[in-house]
C-alpha cells in the first residue's frame, strides 16, 4: 500500500513544511497551484523540488531536501497529516485475513513511521519500505525485489495487490506483475490514472475490502 494519499491525507503537510522552507530560503512562498501538481504526481521529494525550482544545482537541492525534512519531521508532518476515514477499522480487517500488508512509499522514513506510530497503526503492517538514497524509488520495482519478494514465494506474486493514488503506484504494480488498484479518493487524477487500466478502482478505503478475499 502506498503511504500519501492512500493511507494518509498528508496534502496540508506537504504544503506547510514546502511554504517553510521556501520562505527560509527565498522569502517567498511557492504558488499553491504548482504545488498540488507535484503532489498529484507522486513525485519523491527530491523530483518536487527539481520541479519547483528548475534552476537548482545538486548542492542547493540536498540543502533544500534536508531543511524540508528537518521541518516536517518536527511534528508538523503528524500535526498537519490525518489518516483516511475507516482506515483502522479497514486494516484490523486485512490484516487478519492477510496478515501480509505492506507500506510502500517515496517518502523518508522517519514522517513514515511517526504518523503510523503516532495513530497505533505499525502493528498492522509486515515491513514499512521507505525512501531510501542509494535505491531508484517507485515505479522502479527495486523495492519490491529487495524487501518484500525474499518473504514471499514467487508463485504469490500474482496474489499481490497494489493499491495507490497516483500514476507511480500502478506503474509500480505493472513493473512488479501484481494486480493494480486506485484510490479514486487520493491525489492522481483520473486523466492520468484511468488509461493505465488498474483492475480495481475504489472510492472508500472500505471498497478495499471487497477485493481482498479472506
Amino acid at each position: 500500500m502506498d503511504f500519501d494519499g492512500t493511507l494518509f491525507d498528508t496534502r496540508r503537510a506537504i504544503t506547510a513544511a514546502m511554504d517553510a522552507v521556501a520562505w527560509k530560503r527565498r522569502g517567498v512562498c511557492f504558488r499553491s497551484d504548482l504545488i498540488d501538481v507535484v503532489i498529484r504526481n507522486g513525485l519523491t521529494l527530491t523530483e518536487m523540488f527539481r520541479t519547483l525550482i528548475p534552476e537548482i544545482d545538486a548542492v542547493e537541492l540536498q540543502s533544500w531536501v534536508s531543511d524540508y525534512r528537518d521541518v516536517y519531521n518536527s511534528s508538523l508532518g503528524v500535526r498537519e497529516s490525518e489518516p483516511y476515514p475507516y482506515l483502522e477499522t479497514v486494516l484490523q480487517t486485512l490484516h487478519v485475513r492477510t496478515n501480509a500488508i505492506y507500506v510502500v512509499s517515496n517518502k523518508g522514513e522517519a514522517s513514515v513511521a511517526a504518523a503510523l506510530d503516532h495513530h497505533h497503526l505499525q502493528q498492522y503492517f509486515r515491513k514499512t519500505i521507505t525512501a531510501r538514497g542509494d535505491r531508484t524509488p517507485k515505479p522502479s520495482p527495486e523495492s519490491f525485489l529487495e524487501d518484500i519478494l525474499p518473504e514471499i514465494a514467487i508463485e504469490a506474486v500474482e496474489q499481490v495487490l497494489m493499491i495507490g493514488d497516483t500514476e507511480i503506484d500502478l506503474n509500480y504494480a505493472r513493473n512488479i506483475g501484481a494486480a493494480s488498484c486506485w484510490a479514486s479518493y487520493g491525489y492522481g487524477s483520473p486523466e492520468t490514472c484511468l488509461p493505465l487500466g488498474p483492475h480495481h478502482v475504489i472510492s472508500d478505503l472500505r471498497d478495499l475490502l471487497l477485493h481482498v478475499s479472506q
